[in-house]
C-alpha cells in the first residue's frame, strides 16, 4: 500500500471500537468498511472508495468487520481488521 493509498507503508490494520452507553447500531444492518485513496494533502478522499476487485493490487484479500457485545463492559464494539493480517 505504500503511496498508492497510505504515504508511510502499512502492513497490518486492526481498529477495535468500544460504543459509549449512548450509541448503538441500527438493527439489521451490516457493518461497512471502505478504503479510500487520498489526495496529496493525506486528509480528503481522491475520489470513490476502492472496489473489492481493486485490493488485489495491495496485496489485500478483503477487509474483515464484526460487531459483537462486550457483556464485561455492557457495551456493543465493532471491530476491523484486514486480511491477510500482514500484507
Amino acid at each position: 500500500m505504500e503511496q498508492i493509498i497510505a504515504p508511510e507503508q502499512v502492513s497490518n490494520i486492526k481498529i477495535n471500537d468500544t460504543f459509549s452507553e449512548n450509541v448503538d447500531l441500527v438493527a439489521n444492518t451490516e457493518l461497512v468498511a471502505e478504503i479510500y485513496k487520498l489526495k496529496e494533502n493525506n486528509v480528503e478522499a481522491d475520489g470513490n472508495a476502492l472496489i473489492p476487485a481493486e485490493y488485489n493490487k495491495l496485496g489485500l484479500n478483503n477487509l474483515v468487520t464484526e460487531k459483537h457485545w462486550n457483556s464485561v463492559k455492557n457495551r456493543q464494539e465493532i471491530s476491523l481488521e484486514t486480511d491477510p493480517k500482514n500484507f
